[in-house]
């Protein structure tokens, strides 16, 4: 299982795209191998994927949370 492991080095970001933190806090979502990766804040551990081995797989190329419903991530 994939832990999260966060470090700060100087000036600037390892990842394409930003991450995205749930209005809990309690979880941080990233984009990355064609998936969305549902990361646990508290313990780093790597919750769900999604989007793995989709047959209509599109590239993502970005995401948000839903302001309609806060617990929807699009």
């Amino acid at each position: 299982m994939k832990k999260l492991n966060i470090r700060s080095f100087g000036i600037g970001t390892l990842l394409k795209y930003p991450p995205l933190i749930s209005s809990d806090s309690k979880y941080v979502f990233t984009i990355g191998d064609g998936c969305v990766y549902v990361w646990i804040v508290k313990t780093g551990e790597c919750l769900r994927l999604i989007n793995q081995n989709s047959i209509d797989q599109q590239a993502i190329i970005g995401m948000a949370i839903n302001p309609n419903n806060r617990l929807q991530v699009i």
